[in-house]
């Protein structure tokens, strides 16, 4: 693997973000809706074990789904360290934001927009979404080896419905700044984004994997893959 013997470092100078709002490992992340498919699923279990063995049946629950494991442990996520409060006017444009702290307390800007001229007016957004962006630098800084980028993107299958972090590739080559930058989605009132809520999802690739494809009928060997696949999928009970 190219992370053999090599590190993902993050930094920030504040030592109260570095102990108390720490960059997480997405695994970390709670999705509450979880619980209830999880338990489902360990009812599912023992029933199957605890019942005929020759039932044929396989519990088939969205806790266990590969695709979405995978994603939800794999990389790290930026943790708003302050709070946040939001205020819009119905306008579809027009932000208002607050903090706790004077933001020259910080050292940096902790807050900024980006005004609709700068993405909005050149391509379109999702629905029910300003058309100013919220940008969050909360101070984290990143080196990595050469050959790794980040993909910066939203928290998926989370019950944050108030905005989206934008997605975009960071390459440390060119900056080191972790900044959330986020479509806001309440167009007329007033939201606290609490301390401790999580913001950015951060994806470490491969640096310029990008490798040559070609869609064709599968041949003999690429269906013999594809079945050895799916009895792998299927042979042992999902623990």
């Amino acid at each position: 693997m190219f992370f053999k013997n090599k590190k993902i470092r993050f930094t920030n100078y504040i030592d109260g973000i570095v102990s108390s709002y720490p960059i997480l490992s997405a695994g970390k992340v709670q999705r509450s809706w979880l619980k209830k498919p999880t338990e489902q699923y360990k009812e599912d279990l023992f029933n199957l074990k605890s019942g005929c063995p020759f039932t044929g049946f396989r519990p088939n629950n969205i806790a266990k789904c590969p695709g979405l494991k995978n994603l939800f442990d794999t990389g790290y996520v930026i943790i708003c360290p302050f709070d946040i409060r939001i205020t819009t006017n119905g306008d579809g444009e027009s932000i208002q934001w607050d903090l706790p702290f004077m933001h020259s307390e910080m050292g940096f800007a902790p807050i900024a927009l980006h005004k609709p001229d700068v993405l909005f007016n050149h391509c379109n957004v999702p629905p029910n979404t300003s058309k100013s962006v919220v940008k969050v630098d909360t101070g984290w800084q990143v080196t990595a080896p050469s050959d790794v980028v980040f993909l910066m993107t939203q928290l998926h299958y989370t019950d944050e419905l108030r905005f989206t972090s934008v997605t975009g590739i960071l390459d440390p080559k060119h900056s080191t700044k972790l900044v959330s930058q986020l479509y806001w989605h309440v167009l007329n009132g007033t939201e606290i984004i609490k301390a401790g809520t999580p913001l950015t999802h951060i994806l470490p690739m491969k640096r310029n994997f990008n490798p040559d494809f070609t869609c064709d009928l599968p041949n003999a060997n690429d269906i013999r893959l594809q079945k050895t696949s799916y009895f792998h999928a299927i042979n042992t009970f999902t623990k």
